[in-house]
């Protein structure tokens, strides 16, 4: 777990930063610290929502919480594989997975499945999700509903 956390601790800012450079989060987020050029505000931001999860729940919720943003990690890739193959204006694949679609499909049928088999331990992070999409669609304004569509 010490490994998890830590590798969360040096990623997740940058994620964020990312996220704010692609205008799928608010600008604030993105902003550099003047003086040392570090992302304090992602850094907080990063460190609060830790803080908040570990002290809000028993060590069994935290694991669960912590497998499922891993299972909506391999959710969101099988799902962007899926729409890579339908788009026309795409980059040729570098590799070609036989039954891609196939393998994707399932891939998002277990993890889904897997996640309702935890449901009770993961309302706290389908919070955080809600949280998450409306600060996307806050900041994509107009933009973000009409992608909704």
């Amino acid at each position: 777990m010490l490994g998890t956390l830590v590798s969360h601790w040096i990623t997740a800012p940058r994620l964020i930063l990312a996220l704010s450079e692609g205008g799928q989060l608010p600008t604030l987020f993105g902003r550099l610290a003047p003086r040392r050029r570090t992302l304090d505000i992602a850094i907080l931001t990063t460190g609060t929502v830790a803080i908040v999860l570990a002290l809000g729940g028993d060590f069994v919720t935290t694991i669960a919480a912590s497998s499922a943003s891993r299972l909506l990690i391999f959710m969101g890739c099988a799902a962007a594989l899926l729409r890579l193959r339908r788009q026309h204006d795409a980059p040729d694949a570098r590799f070609g997975l036989p039954l891609g679609v196939g393998i994707a499909t399932c891939v998002i049928a277990a993890c889904g499945a897997l996640l309702v088999a935890a449901s009770a331990e993961l309302a706290r992070l389908g919070v955080l999700i809600v949280v998450g999409g409306l600060l996307w669609l806050i900041s994509n304004g107009k933009h973000g509903f009409r992608r909704l569509r």
